[in-house]
């Protein structure tokens, strides 16, 4: 790869390249996102081939063919034009304060970016409609889940704003720490007055492993079987008839900051309707990725939340191995080290749960 990305960045010296994250969509696209050392200097840079999203204002735009290799050093982003243009005429355009160098806090190549500049922070979108309606689930979501308050948003260039919160980013490690309060934030908006949002039912949640076991039988053929097996008794374990609430969609620690005990929840774009066992499987079902002790630290994360929320919500156990199932695809997307092995720990992990 880095004799293939000198072809860009003729008369740098590359070096130490490592895939950060990869997309794959069988058949029809493929994105991997690589750091390396450019003159010493740590950069990240996207090599993609398939077809691109494209960002507001741009449909109809005519593109390369689906078979070219597209090379783009961050913050070049086709999706995210708004990135390379820098954040100074995104925020004179949205009448906010523009000065210092913006903070990248997340960044999804060709689909969205999370940015902080001073009290603001942005984010960025490649379609103006996921804009739109990520500015409908927060003002959804506010007085009944702590999130931050927003400033403005312009969904034609697909751009929002919100006030930055203070407080430390929580990770893995504070998972179990924080579950408790973490089920009795999401209880309150379970029990929300909040109607018109997009379902999410079990039958949703099983083409979602269906996605993820695809892309692992790709690359680890002798598994194919087993996942495929899996797959098929979660979906004939689905339940049916189970009543919807309004749901954060993906509850995990890392959407979480904390600030002298307070917690804050600062991403609810994901918001829509599902039983309540959802959020509380999926924050539970985050801290697994193929390592040993994972499964003993969720069952741990998953009784605090629950004691925290009060009550075990119908279908649970059905919901963490769906939450778990999911995840399986993580350790290649992410190319983590001996990621076979771990995706072998996250399938049988998915095998152990699932009802006999």
């Amino acid at each position: 790869m880095i004799e293939l990305l000198a072809a860009t960045a003729p008369g740098r010296a590359l070096t130490e390249a490592e895939v950060r994250y990869l997309e794959l969509d069988p058949g029809r696209s493929l994105l991997v996102l690589w750091r390396l050392r450019v003159d010493g200097e740590l950069r990240q840079v996207v090599v993609s081939r398939g077809r691109m999203p494209q960002p507001p204002g741009t449909r109809g735009v005519e593109e390369e063919g689906d078979s070219a290799v597209r090379v783009s050093w961050y913050p070049d982003d086709p999706g995210l034009p708004l990135l390379a243009g820098g954040l100074d005429a995104v925020a004179r355009r949205l009448l906010l304060p523009a000065d210092g160098e913006p903070e990248l806090l997340a960044w999804m190549p060709q689909q969205r970016a999370t940015l902080r500049l001073g009290d603001v922070v942005f984010k960025l979108y490649c379609d103006g409609a996921d804009a739109a309606a990520a500015v409908r689930a927060h003002a959804a979501c506010l007085g009944w889940l702590p999130t931050p308050a927003p400033i403005t948003a312009d969904p034609t260039i697909g751009v929002t704003a919100q006030l930055a919160v203070p407080g430390r980013p929580l990770g893995r490690d504070d998972a179990v720490v924080v579950a408790e309060r973490a089920g009795r934030a999401i209880r309150r908006l379970h029990h929300a007055p909040i109607g018109d949002l997009r379902p999410e039912d079990p039958g949703a949640l099983v083409e979602l492993c269906r996605a993820a076991v695809g892309r692992v039988a790709i690359a680890l053929p002798e598994m194919a079987s087993r996942l495929t097996q899996a797959a098929d008794m979660l979906g004939a374990a689905a339940p049916v008839g189970l009543a919807r609430v309004p749901s954060h969609g993906d509850y995990t620690v890392g959407q979480m900051i904390e600030d002298d005990g307070r917690l804050w929840i600062v991403d609810t774009d994901t918001l829509c309707a599902a039983p309540p066992a959802h959020d509380l499987a999926a924050y539970a079902a985050n801290l697994i990725s193929g390592r040993a002790g994972d499964l003993a630290d969720a069952g741990r994360a998953l009784e605090s939340i629950v004691a925290g929320y009060g009550a075990t919500p119908a279908q649970i156990d059905w919901y963490l191995a769906a939450a778990v199932m999911r995840r399986v695809d993580r350790p290649l997307r992410r190319l983590k080290k001996h990621w076979p092995e771990r995706t072998e720990h996250i399938l049988a992990a998915v095998e152990g749960l699932l009802p006999r």
